[in-house]
């Protein structure tokens, strides 16, 4: 049943009805793009669904994809969509094809930082953080980041296009320190909601969640 929902900013009646619980006790991994996800990475291996970010469509096929950026939708709204039939897409910014919940602001929002995504809106981070929401949303208990990593060097953007750069320069260092604030705010939650949460980038930036090795995930 998944499917791109045509037409809408808001969500349809049914979207919690379709999508809430719906992988509800399962692994999944959230598969990040750019060089955080190293080519090293045998993704044809993954056998759970896939939460998918920004261009990641590149190297994987997503069954849920989000992006909250809106120069990707901008400049990568139509290859998106011709990438990726009959998946769900979720962004943050209207784009023909795509869904978009009620932003919520971090600093003012008083309720769960694990939102329902139907009814509340999702809390406007990075795509990473977003993504994390949506999977517990789906009902998720076990959530594999392959390529979450909230370091700054410019040089970790090697492979981007101009217009990303310049958007790092401005907004990236913030960005990624809310991201890390975010993940040490939502631990408990997690734990109370029995959600595990794996990194596989060994040095990311972060010391919030459990790492393990790309491979090692995947061994018997």
């Amino acid at each position: 049943m998944r499917r791109i929902l045509e037409g809408h900013r808001n969500l349809p009646d049914d979207f919690a009805e379709v999508w809430k619980g719906r992988w509800t006790g399962q692994r999944c991994v959230i598969l990040a793009n750019g060089p955080s996800l190293p080519s090293t990475y045998d993704l044809a291996r993954i056998d759970c669904p896939v939460i998918g970010i920004n261009r990641s469509y590149q190297r994987h096929q997503s069954d849920i994809h989000i992006v909250v950026d809106k120069l990707h939708v901008r400049n990568y709204g139509d290859q998106l969509r011709d990438l990726l039939p009959n998946v769900l897409i979720l962004t943050r910014y209207n784009a023909p094809g795509c869904l978009t919940p009620h932003r919520l602001n971090y600093d003012e929002w008083e309720g769960s930082l694990l939102p329902d995504i139907a009814d509340e809106g999702w809390i406007a981070l990075g795509s990473g953080m977003v993504a994390l929401q949506v999977a517990a949303w789906l009902g998720f208990k076990e959530i594999i980041f392959a390529g979450l990593d909230l370091r700054h060097p410019m040089e970790h953007f090697y492979n981007e296009p101009q217009w990303m750069l310049d958007h790092m320069k401005t907004y990236g260092a913030e960005s990624l320190e809310r991201q890390r604030e975010y993940l040490s705010d939502v631990q408990p939650e997690l734990d109370e909601r029995g959600i595990i949460v794996i990194n596989t980038v060994m040095d990311a930036g972060e010391d919030i969640l459990r790492k393990v090795e790309f491979d090692d995930i995947w061994r018997p």
